[in-house]
């Protein structure tokens, strides 16, 4: 990896725990190794680790175009993303959460 993960955007979501004990703090763009990724999401799992998920074709979940397989760059885009959220005010989250 070349180039360290820099946040280009990032809002902050309120949003309720799903069924499946996942909530989304965030939805973000990143830039990383001449690639910018826009409309990532950064979710707090109920177990309190913290992933990303990148953008989605059309909002669907299920249709994701994007795959980071390199798990090095996937934990330095969530740690990133981490410190812009704390940086505009977000949660205490990442303290004791696991970036996966």
């Amino acid at each position: 990896m070349s180039d360290r993960p820099i946040i280009t955007g990032i809002s902050l979501r309120k949003s309720d725990t799903s069924e499946r004990g996942r909530q989304l703090l965030a939805n973000f763009d990143v830039s990383t190794n001449g690639i910018v990724l826009r409309c990532c999401s950064l979710i707090l799992h109920q177990d309190n680790r913290v992933t990303m998920l990148p953008p989605s074709m059309n909002r669907a979940p299920e249709r994701k175009l994007i795959m980071i397989t390199d798990s090095q760059l996937r934990r330095s885009i969530v740690e990133a993303a981490i410190a812009a959220y704390r940086a505009l005010g977000g949660l205490a989250v990442g303290e004791n959460a696991e970036a996966a």
